[in-house]
């Protein structure tokens, strides 16, 4: 399954901490959340939730510079929580994140790989 979307903002501008320590959602983090669930519901209409062990390659491309650890706390939040594409983030066995540079912001995008694996694959 390949999903194209554009790169989620930094995990710091993605969730905030109110004063009592809970952590929420950004208004920048929902935009994109929301955004991006309504470009895989267009490509893929309804799904179903995949409840086996996955392979996730994210392929970021982008003219600035950014840190791929940012990239991969907001990509498996789409993946589990907002788009439910797979029940939990606990099922990927196998995250391969790489950064391609480009020369404009029109060109910048987050192409997203998921791969089922059988059940037997699952390497602690």
């Amino acid at each position: 399954m390949r999903l194209t979307t554009t790169i989620p903002p930094s995990v710091n501008s993605l969730y905030g901490h109110n004063k009592k320590g809970f952590t929420y959602i950004s208004s920048r983090g929902v935009s994109w959340f929301e955004h991006s669930h309504w470009l895989i519901k267009a490509k893929f209409g309804e799904w179903e939730t995949i409840t086996t062990p996955v392979k996730v390659s994210i392929r970021m491309y982008t003219c600035i510079r950014r840190d791929v650890d940012n990239i991969g706390k907001a990509t498996l939040d789409l993946l589990a929580k907002h788009a439910a594409l797979i029940k939990n983030d606990d099922q990927v066995i196998d995250l391969r994140i790489r950064k391609y540079k480009v020369n404009t912001r029109v060109e910048e995008k987050l192409e997203i790989y998921i791969k089922e694996c059988d059940k037997h694959s699952t390497k602690l």
